[in-house]
């Protein structure tokens, strides 16, 4: 898990710290990627 204090910063993109800090953590521990899994969450309308 991460801790960003303070919680809102500014030019700052939560989404991109949690997802580099996660495939830091595996690559650190040597996984190797064998899948892709993207999601959209599109609006009706």
């Amino acid at each position: 898990g991460f801790i960003v204090s303070p919680w809102k910063y500014p030019g700052g993109n939560v989404g991109k710290l949690s997802i580099c800090g996660t495939v830091n953590d595996l690559s650190c521990m040597g996984a190797r990627p064998k899948y892709l899994t993207c999601a959209f969450q599109i609006e009706e309308g």
